[in-house]
């Protein structure tokens, strides 16, 4: 398991907030997450997703669809998602995918 540090605790916590909120809210709403580069983003979305399915108060489902560039997929899948009791077969079954669809160069 990761150990998150108490940067990346504190905006998990505010980035859930507002996710919260937003799917409270009758309007269409985005959030966006922003954080310098080596800030842990990866790591701190990997826990914003399971802390949002996990101990729910109320029905919601989620589907979460996670794109990103070159071969983060494929890290993703091996190294986070499992330490985070994530599934990542749909996550490189997507990537697969959508690899077959662009054209190669």
């Amino acid at each position: 398991m990761i150990e998150l540090k108490d940067y990346q605790t504190t905006a998990i916590k505010n980035l859930h907030y507002k996710i919260e909120n937003s799917l409270r809210s009758s309007e269409n709403e985005i959030v966006i997450f922003q954080a310098p580069t080596g800030s842990g983003k990866t790591v701190m979305v990997s826990q914003l997703l399971k802390d949002l399915v996990k101990n729910r108060k109320d029905d919601k489902k989620f589907s979460f669809v996670w794109v990103s560039v070159r071969m983060l997929h494929d890290y993703l899948a091996r190294n986070i998602f499992p330490q985070h009791n994530l599934c990542p077969h749909i996550l490189l079954f997507l990537h697969k995918e959508i690899l077959d669809l662009v054209p190669h160069k």
